[in-house]
């Protein structure tokens, strides 16, 4: 009976040994406030490394038309600096940065709008001439009234379209913090307002602009994309870009970019 209660023993020991101990999980990354250092990726969590681009050099997309224009195939990682091409309206030099946080382009929010003449770094560049489409990812958390940043289409100051993370008192169709579509013709919010609730900080936009209207397209992962609206649209976007904004001197809070893209379509 000793020998066999031995063995017994023995054998809770060994298979003891064989269980993995159960690790905990690794934190996510998070990012508060603005750093004075280099950090790791705020699109870190998103894994932007594993994103399937729309546009790869070499690989071009079989909708693309095949045409030596310059605006064809255009990507910009804002990695160390800017690609050429792009433009500031109202730069404030010291309020942008592509080394704060690696591998991105951080803005930060100012009090200013585009309607109004007053909006503060935004990043334009010319829109491809025909049917196209623009996409990016970003991270912001709007928590004050009239706080917005996300994707451009550009005519004037009276006409444009801007798609993006915004936060909005819920009077004539906000819903506070979501995913906003506003369009501006001759200087006037066209309403019904395009909201959509949408209570992360990361977010995947694409606008496709063809025959004459306006498709949005977002995604929480760059993978998977959701359809969340189509437009007439009455102007032709000459420009696209890049536009973060608020209705406050007193609060500034950063966007990151992690990418842009255009694609002239066919």
């Amino acid at each position: 009976m000793k020998n066999n209660h031995l063995i017994v023993m023995a054998l809770i020991v060994l298979t003891s040994a064989c269980v993995p101990s159960i690790q905990p999980p690794t934190p996510r990354p998070f990012v508060a406030g603005i750093s004075s250092t280099m950090t790791k990726s705020v699109f870190e969590a998103t894994e932007r490394a594993k994103i399937t681009p729309t546009v790869t050099a070499g690989n071009p997309n079989p909708n693309m038309t095949a045409t030596p224009d310059i605006y064809t195939n255009f990507r910009d990682d804002f990695d160390e600096k800017l690609q050429p091409g792009w433009e500031w309206i109202n730069e404030d030099p010291k309020m942008w940065s592509l080394t704060n946080t690696a591998g991105t382009l951080q803005i930060q929010s100012e009090f200013g709008e585009i309607r109004r003449g007053s909006a503060k770094n935004v990043l334009l560049r010319s829109a491809p001439r025909g049917d196209f489409m623009v996409e990016t990812n970003l991270n912001f958390s709007p928590d004050e009234n009239d706080q917005f940043a996300g994707l451009v289409l550009f005519a004037s100051e009276t006409d444009f379209v801007q798609a993006g993370l915004g936060y909005c008192a819920p009077t004539v169709g906000c819903i506070k913090r979501g995913f906003y579509i506003d369009t501006y013709e001759g200087g006037k919010l066209l309403l019904p307002r395009r909201a959509f609730t949408f209570n992360e900080d990361i977010i995947f936009v694409r606008l496709v602009v063809q025959n004459g209207s306006l498709s949005t397209f977002t995604s929480p992962d760059g993978k998977v994309w959701y359809r969340t609206g189509k437009q007439g649209l009455n102007f032709t976007p000459t420009k696209i870009g890049l536009f973060t904004g608020q209705n406050s001197y007193d609060i500034i809070i950063p966007a990151w970019f992690g990418y842009f893209e255009a694609t002239l379509l066919k």
